[in-house]
């Protein structure tokens, strides 16, 4: 499938490349049990270790992309998807089991997330200073690969943890 936005596809995304899983299963409509909306990939360890992997790779790269082209990225991505709520809420009402008018709100949420964290950036990056007699600074860094395991109720809105402290 070449689609740019898969939706409930059998497919799971490693190193940029969207890969049609060989063992998947139906996802089910809640609201209409007998209504499939699609199939969602079963990976196996070895589908998961080259997308962690991958990741490991393609972080040596983003560590050391500048903060201000990482804060453009994100306020990109967080565009992104505002521009295709409309088109994929429906989807994911009948994904997840949401009214409508949470699913939406679900969704522009993560976008003001995104770019919550996309203007905090670049202030977050600076070193904090600690008073006292000695130069002491606190200097913030990537930290590498980091999974998250969603819970199904929320899966977009808890994906991206609002409690996140930016300061």
């Amino acid at each position: 499938m070449s689609n740019a936005y898969p939706s409930v596809s059998g497919q799971y995304l490693i190193g940029g490349e969207w890969i049609q899983a060989s063992n998947v299963t139906n996802v089910h409509n809640p609201a209409k049990i007998t209504e499939v909306v699609g199939e969602v990939a079963l990976c196996s360890r070895e589908d998961v270790r080259q997308a962690i992997d991958a990741a490991a790779l393609a972080f040596q790269t983003w560590s050391r992309t500048p903060v201000a082209e990482r804060a453009n990225r994100m306020q990109a991505a967080a565009d992104r998807l505002r521009a295709v709520i409309e088109e994929h809420v429906s989807l994911f009402v009948r994904e997840n089991g949401k009214i409508l008018v949470e699913a939406k709100k679900d969704l522009l949420r993560c976008v003001d997330i995104m770019s919550k964290a996309a203007s905090a950036l670049l202030e977050w990056w600076k070193p904090d200073s600690i008073p006292g007699d000695q130069k002491v600074q606190i200097r913030k860094r990537p930290r590498g690969v980091t999974a998250v395991i969603s819970p199904w109720n929320s899966p977009m809105i808890l994906t991206f943890d609002e409690k996140i402290e930016y300061r």
